[in-house]
């Protein structure tokens, strides 16, 4: 046998030995790839990995979102309500909004709030015009008026709420504000001015005459003394049609979740401390919640409807995928809160950044951090109040901070 011929025998078994190997080659990648998928999967989906994660340079939201998760909207309008819990979901959103560069409509007055025992004006904006920028989020108390969609033209704009059960939130707004609103100080008691709450509603002022009755139907702009079942499911509707999510403070946890799912956010994102908290104890008669509701009838009605409204949302996105967003919500709260928070202290107890409004006659509590919690970036932001927070804002967006109120 020739040179050439065992040449010739030598490439073609070379050839024989490529064309068996590069199948199994390829078999070989995808177990390989499938395997990383899976590795993948599993960092991205246990969540009590996050808080080793936090102060890394690892970017965390590759871990906690879906890559395919795309956002219903790309702006919020969020309506603060009055003792529903919202200055939770408010941090939220400026942890949110500052963390991806968002601008906020802040109140032309500088102060931290916008006049919402009026209704809203695109005005009452700082900077505001028809032809200049518009921001991404609004966040801070006002009463909703269409103003408001002066700010946010098209369709990616996302309108957000929260309600509670009118029953221990009228009882907790009476208690709090007490005295700073008349008409509560007169009567002193619950009871007393649900007896007759005209008599006492004659002596109120205008910046907390809202609060005598159906505060929640007014500060998302209708008539709080209407009373017609008519008008109230009227309402109702347009609430429904504008309105993406109100979120329910006795659900606030499922709540986030859906939060969560409507704009892809991050666990991370939606962990949050309770912030401005007292003491919870109700000592109501079964009549006396009678008097409340009747008196408060279209915020039941509104509570009674929404509160529906985020258990079908729920169904529709699947109760098993809010269940498990709950979970590693609560273990990474869990988390955070024994390694972050020292305890709940008296305003006067606290470092100015944590401190809350106190109406007067009231003691209020905000959070202590522990000597750790100071010197992690996420647990000094949930802890961080209403006032701080527009503070930071203010200076971001170069609008003086020398009008804002101070604890």
């Amino acid at each position: 046998m020739n040179a050439i011929s065992i040449g010739g025998m030598f490439r073609t078994g070379v050839t024989i030995v490529i064309l068996i190997l590069l199948p199994l080659l390829y078999i070989v990648k995808l177990k390989l790839e499938t395997s990383y998928e899976r590795e993948t999967s599993y960092i991205s989906t246990h969540d009590d990995l996050v808080p080793r994660l936090l102060h890394t340079d690892m970017n965390i939201q590759t871990f906690a979102q879906e890559s395919h998760c795309r956002p219903i909207a790309e702006k919020i309008v969020f309506l603060k309500t009055h003792k529903t819990a919202s200055s939770t979901v408010q941090n939220v959103l400026l942890r949110w909004g500052r963390k991806n560069k968002k601008t906020f409509a802040l109140p032309k007055s500088g102060k931290s709030i916008f006049k919402y025992w009026k209704s809203f004006k695109a005005s009452d904006v700082h900077g505001y015009c028809e032809s200049c920028p518009k921001p991404d989020i609004i966040a801070h108390h006002l009463r909703y008026s269409p103003e408001v969609e002066k700010l946010f033209v098209g369709d990616s704009v996302y309108h957000l709420s929260i309600i509670r059960n009118p029953t221990s939130m009228f009882e907790s707004l009476f208690n709090y504000m007490k005295g700073a609103a008349p008409q509560f100080k007169m009567a002193g008691t619950l009871d007393k001015f649900l007896d007759n709450p005209h008599k006492f509603m004659k002596h109120s002022k205008s910046m907390t005459d809202f609060f005598s009755k159906n505060h929640l139907t007014y500060e998302f702009g209708f008539d709080p003394m209407q009373d017609d079942p008519k008008i109230i499911a009227e309402n109702l509707k347009i609430i429904g049609q504008k309105w993406d999510l109100i979120m329910i403070t006795e659900y606030m946890a499922e709540s986030l979740a859906v939060l969560k799912h409507d704009l892809c956010l991050t666990i991370e994102d939606v962990v949050c401390f309770i912030t401005n908290a007292r003491p919870k104890k109700s000592h109501l008669s079964t009549k006396t919640q009678e008097k409340l509701l009747e008196w408060n009838k279209s915020d039941a009605r509104l509570y009674d409807h929404f509160n529906k409204t985020l258990w079908k949302r729920i169904s529709h996105i699947g109760e098993e995928k809010i269940a498990t967003d709950v979970q590693k919500m609560r273990n990474l709260i869990d988390q955070l809160t024994k390694k972050c928070v020292l305890g709940y202290l008296p305003n006067k107890e606290l470092q100015p950044d944590f401190r809350t409004y106190q109406p007067p006659g009231m003691i209020v509590k905000g959070i202590q951090l522990t000597e750790e919690g100071f010197k992690d970036p996420l647990c000094y932001q949930m802890a961080m109040s209403e006032l701080p927070w527009t503070r930071e804002l203010m200076k971001a967006q170069g609008i003086p901070t020398n009008k804002l109120d101070k604890y």
